[in-house]
C-alpha cells in the first residue's frame, strides 16, 4: 500500500509542534516559576551568577568550588543576563533557556551532518526533549540549573565534527582548534568531559582503526592522522584537570566489589536515570521497549563490525553515544565514586538516537 503523500508533512508538523510545546513549557517554568524548586544547590548557582557579574571574574576568588569548576556553564551565562536585568532569579532562568536552546541547536547541527530527511532530525530533537521524565534529569539538562548542558552541547558538536571528518577523511583546522579549546576548558572544570565525550570518542576511533586494519591489513594514513588528532583531545582535557585551580578528583579502584556495586547500586541508579520509578505501568513498559530497541541497535552494529561490514559515518557517531554511558557505568562500578542517577544522563540521548535509527531503518517515516 502506498503511503499518502501528505503523511510525511503531517508527521513533520506534529513533531515540530511537539518540540515547540516542550520547549515553551521549559521556558515558561524557567522564566516564571524558577523559585518552585529553589533548594540550596540551585540557590548557590543563582548566587554564583550574581557574584561573577559583581566581581568581574569568571571564577570569583571568594567562591569555594566543591565538585566542579564553572568556566563555561549556566552561571557564567546567567551572570551576563544579570548585568542586563539585575534580577537574580530571572537571569538564572534566562541562563537555563539559553542552555536549552544551545542543546537543541547542537543536536540539530549533529543531525544535519547526517544525510537524512528533516523529519528524522526533528524526531531526534523531540525525543531528546521528551525522554527526560524526572526532575533530576530535567535539572541536569533544561530546568532550573542545566548543570550538564554544556557537556551535552559540546558532545553533539564533537559528534557533528567527527561525522563530517569521517566523511571528508580529515578535520578542518579551525574546527580542530575549537575542539581543542573545548577539551581543555572542560578539563579545567573536571573529568566529566573526558568520561562522557573525549574518552568514548577515542574508544570508537581506536575500534574503527582496528576493524579497518583487520579488514584491509593496511593502516590508512588519513585514519591514523584522525586517530592521533582525537587522541590529543582527552590528553589535553586531562592536562586541564592538573591545574591548581581545577577541582581535584580523589578516585580509587574498587575491583574486588565492583560487580556487587554494579548489580545492587549502579543498575538501580541507571533505572532511575532512565525514569522507570517515575512512571506508571504503561510508562514502564514503553521505557522497557525503548531500552530493548537501544540494545538491539547497538548489538546490530557490533554484529556488522564482527562480520567486517562497512559502517556509515553516522553509525560510528552513534557508537560514541552508546559507549559514553557504558564507560560511565563501568567507571562508577569499579571505582570508589559514589553512584547517583545524575551520572547516566547521556542515556536519554542514546535511546533517542536508537529510535531514530530504527525508524530510519524501517522506513516508516519519510
Amino acid at each position: 500500500m502506498n503511503m499518502p503523500k501528505n503523511k510525511p508533512f503531517f508527521s513533520y508538523l506534529l513533531l515540530l509542534f511537539g518540540s515547540f510545546l516542550f520547549t515553551a513549557f521549559m521556558f515558561i517554568i524557567n522564566l516564571f516559576h524558577f523559585n518552585y524548586n529553589l533548594n540550596a544547590d540551585l540557590a548557590s548557582e543563582v548566587i554564583l551568577a550574581k557574584l561573577i557579574w559583581g566581581s568581574g571574574e569568571i571564577v570569583p576568588q571568594s567562591w569555594f568550588t566543591s565538585s566542579e569548576l564553572r568556566i563555561i556553564s549556566t552561571p557564567n551565562i546567567s551572570a551576563l543576563f544579570y548585568g542586563l536585568t539585575h534580577n537574580a532569579l530571572l537571569s538564572a532562568g534566562l541562563g537555563c533557556c539559553f542552555m536549552t536552546t544551545g542543546i537543541i541547536l547542537s543536536i540539530y547541527f549533529f543531525m544535519n551532518t547526517i544525510e537524512i530527511r528533516k523529519t528524522y532530525k526533528l524526531l531526534m530533537i523531540f525525543l531528546c526533549l521528551m525522554l527526560p521524565c524526572s526532575l533530576v534529569s530535567l535539572e541536569l539538562l533544561y530546568l532550573f540549573a542545566s548543570y550538564y548542558a554544556i557537556h551535552v552541547i559540546v558532545l553533539f558538536l564533537a559528534l557533528g565534527f567527527y561525522n563530517s571528518g569521517l566523511k571528508a577523511k580529515s578535520i578542518n583546522r579551525f574546527i580542530y582548534i575549537l575542539l581543542v579549546i573545548f577539551a581543555f576548558i572542560l578539563g579545567l572544570q573536571g573529568v566529566r568531559g573526558i568520561l562522557i565525550i573525549w574518552g568514548p570518542l577515542l574508544c570508537v576511533e581506536v575500534l574503527r582503526n582496528i576493524t579497518a586494519f583487520i579488514k584491509t591489513r593496511v593502516f590508512n594514513k588519513s585514519d591514523q592522522k584522525l586517530l592521533v588528532l582525537i587522541t590529543l583531545l582527552p590528553a589535553l582535557s586531562f592536562v586541564g584537570t592538573l591545574f591548581p585551580f581545577s577541582v581535584e578528583q580523589n578516585i580509587s579502584r574498587n575491583i574486588r566489589k565492583g560487580f556487587e556495586k554494579l548489580i545492587f547500586t549502579v543498575i538501580p541508579d541507571v533505572s532511575l536515570a532512565i525514569g522507570f520509578p517515575y512512571t506508571n505501568l504503561a510508562g514502564k513498559i514503553i521505557l522497557g521497549i525503548l531500552c530493548l530497541i537501544t540494545i538491539i541497535i547497538l548489538f546490530d552494529l557490533l554484529r556488522k563490525l564482527f562480520k567486517q561490514k562497512e559502517l556509515a559515518a553516522f553509525e560510528w557517531s552513534y557508537l560514541v553515544l552508546a559507549i559514553s554511558p557504558i564507560l560511565t557505568i563501568i567507571m562508577v562500578a569499579f571505582s570508589t565514586v559514589e553512584s547517583t542517577e545524575r551520572y547516566y544522563f547521556i542515556l536519554h540521548f542514546t535511546i533517542a538516537m536508537s529510535i531514530v535509527l530504527l525508524i530510519k531503518k524501517a522506513g516508516n517515516i519519510s
